[in-house]
């Protein structure tokens, strides 16, 4: 509890800060938002006007990463759409904060609207966990049918009662792991190997019942604790691998596609109330365009980026398809059971997928 207040304290001193140097732009910092574009000026020569509404974005992403840019585009389009009188302010690189952090500032109001991972947002919403479950979603063709599914409305009614306005929620990849032990190639080569794994119930039972030795951990933490050999490996989908430099520090990366990789853009449920009904359309209507966009991104450079990792260093596989049955067994008789009375309204909409 301590924690969190002192994480209230400082994203609100740092949006004050923010907020008196005139919208928190400052040349030279990496932490700053990154600008969208201009609104062109009103012909006749005049200044552009301010927007009547500028939000703060904020996203954990590293500012180079898919969804970094993925943010600044959204931004660029309502602020185009809304003839330059909505802008919303992207801040990346967890200068507002880590995902549980942001998804507290959004629920606090300190932060309009955030970015952050299902895995941290079913802290707040349990119903967003079911991408969790191991081997739920089998490909992508599944993924995207998923992604235009009445899930969707379901799981925005779940956030709404959380305090949240849901954006939309987006794939971005399979989780896949690496480490410095061995391939991963069948079932038995994840016994004794120690992986971080996000803080999360499910992601912990599910490397237990992999035979892994599983280590919750912060994202933040995870270079270090690999450089000084107190974990042997980790999982991530292949961009985050590769933009986190794990070839530097890993040796093996295993296809195991055994998590969807899922996020959700979350609305502070005021600043929202507060906008014109035409500007919550347009809001609504650009983040949908861009969740689609992002997530069909992912699927076509998911290889781009094993091929990076092995011209960085590293020994690449994928594991063969029996393989992944015998896996997803194991997690469907283990770990499934767990969680199936939590999600049961949701996997039966998928089960039709």
């Amino acid at each position: 509890m301590k924690r969190r207040i002192v994480a209230f304290m400082l994203i609100a001193c740092m949006l004050f800060t923010l907020a008196a140097c005139g919208g928190g732009s400052s040349s030279g910092s990496s932490s700053a938002p990154a600008a969208p574009a201009a609104p062109a000026a009103p012909s006749g020569g005049g200044a552009a006007a301010a927007p009547t509404y500028t939000w703060k974005f904020a996203s954990q992403s590293n500012d180079e990463v898919l969804m970094a840019h993925i943010a600044r585009e959204i931004s660029d389009e309502i602020l185009k759409r809304t003839n330059g009188d909505f802008k919303l302010e992207v801040y990346t690189n967890a200068s507002l904060g880590s995902d549980r952090e942001i998804a507290e500032g959004v629920q606090a109001g300190l932060i309009d609207v955030g970015q952050v991972t299902y895995a941290v947002l079913a802290n707040f919403c349990p119903a967003l966990g079911v991408t969790g479950l191991p081997y739920l979603l089998p490909d992508w063709d599944t993924v995207f049918k998923y992604m235009d599914s009445e899930i969707m409305d379901y799981q925005a009614g779940e956030l709404e009662k959380a305090g949240f306005i849901s954006l939309g929620g987006l794939c971005y990849g399979f989780r896949q792991c690496t480490n410095n032990v061995r391939p991963i190639t069948k079932i038995d080569d994840f016994v004794g190997i120690k992986f971080r794994v996000m803080q999360s119930d499910l992601y912990i039972d599910t490397f237990q019942a992999l035979g892994a030795y599983p280590v919750g951990m912060a994202k933040a933490e995870v270079i270090t604790a690999l450089q000084q050999n107190t974990i042997d490996g980790q999982e991530n989908p292949m961009e985050i691998n590769y933009s986190e430099g794990m070839a530097e520090v890993q040796k093996y990366v295993s296809k195991t596609s055994h998590v969807s990789a899922f996020m959700g853009y979350v609305c502070n449920p005021d600043s929202y109330n507060k906008l014109p009904d035409e500007y919550k359309q347009i809001l609504k209507d650009v983040f949908n365009e861009f969740r689609m966009k992002a997530s069909k991104q992912y699927s076509e450079e998911e290889e781009m980026y094993a091929q990076k990792l092995v011209e960085a260093g590293m020994q690449y596989n994928e594991v063969a398809p029996e393989e992944i049955a015998k896996m997803r067994a194991v997690c469907v008789e283990k770990v499934w059971p767990k969680y199936q009375d939590a999600y049961k309204d949701q996997l039966a909409i998928i089960n039709k997928l």
